[in-house]
């Protein structure tokens, strides 16, 4: 990952984890501070229709969930504050279209 854009880390990982490819469009970018990590986390939204194939040497699944229920998950504070900042970074993006 060294040397790579925040785009090409994307898209490396996106095929490395979950087997797929699409085009992502970068919402957002900014630091996010917990009191287990400081990182610069970047927001992509993609669309895809291709089977997910999980690599289990970087994940051992996933479920898919519907923006409520992350909601809920965020406000019982149940999430990684990443994915919190993502989920808003996100409902700022479609209020926008």
């Amino acid at each position: 990952m060294v040397n790579e854009s925040y785009d090409q880390v994307a898209h490396n990982s996106l095929k490395e984890t979950l087997g797929i490819s699409c085009d992502l469009k970068m919402i957002g970018k900014a630091r996010v501070k917990d009191e287990f990590e400081n990182e610069i986390s970047a927001t992509y939204i993609g669309y895809s229709n291709e089977k997910m194939d999980f690599n289990p040497e970087q994940i051992e699944g996933g479920k898919f969930f519907t923006i409520e229920e992350i909601e809920k998950l965020t406000q019982e504070k149940n999430v990684t504050p990443h994915l919190a900042h993502s989920l808003e970074v996100y409902r700022k993006q479609i209020e926008h279209r």
